[in-house]
């Protein structure tokens, strides 16, 4: 795994714009993460235990919205570190950001361990890190569901939720596709 100060120093890069201009940021952890847009340029569930988003056709397009898929070892790195330097991004971007998860699942889940799990040598809850109600500002900013497409034109990720089907666009000014090269959510 990247250590945290290289995720770090590519966010904080942006945020005091030296990335002027920059369309893409790379992301290497076990999995690679693209960043599309630039923040240098820019002026859900209700409960998460499996939970539609209460509407998730409603955002709040007045705030800058940055949008992660995926909660593997980029997409929960990326997730955290945003939310370390949030204030940091809303002074470089000029008003509130709305940092959206999209996922299939709503924990980060340390596989190194799994196999200890099967043997009893650890408890299966010491090697999941929950994404918590508390880390989101609004109710639909988690959103428990699949990516099936996304339009660059109209910055938008069509996404079908995991718990009814249904299927509906995610708005984004940033996106960050940290899913990986293939998704290994181990059906957990």
């Amino acid at each position: 795994m990247a250590p945290r100060s290289h995720i770090h120093s590519h966010v904080h890069s942006h945020i005091h714009g030296h990335g002027h201009g920059v369309r893409a940021l790379s992301v290497t952890t076990h999995a690679d993460a693209v960043v599309t847009g630039s923040l240098a340029n820019a002026a859900a569930a209700t409960s998460l235990d499996d939970v539609d988003a209460a509407d998730p056709l409603e955002d709040h397009s007045s705030n800058y919205q940055l949008v992660i898929v995926g909660t593997g070892w980029a997409g929960y790195q990326m997730f955290t570190q945003c939310k370390k330097h949030r204030r940091d991004i809303e002074l470089a971007v000029g008003k509130p950001v709305d940092i959206v998860v999209v996922s299939k699942r709503n924990h980060f889940l340390y596989t190194p361990l799994l196999a200890s799990t099967t043997v009893g040598t650890l408890e299966f809850r010491s090697i999941i890190e929950p994404l918590r109600d508390s880390m989101f500002r609004h109710e639909n900013d988690f959103h428990c569901a699949n990516v099936t497409g996304i339009d660059p034109i109209e910055k938008k990720v069509h996404v079908e939720s995991e718990i009814s089907r249904r299927q509906y666009p995610v708005r984004y000014d940033t996106l960050v596709l940290a899913c990986g090269a293939r998704p290994l959510t181990f059906e957990l």
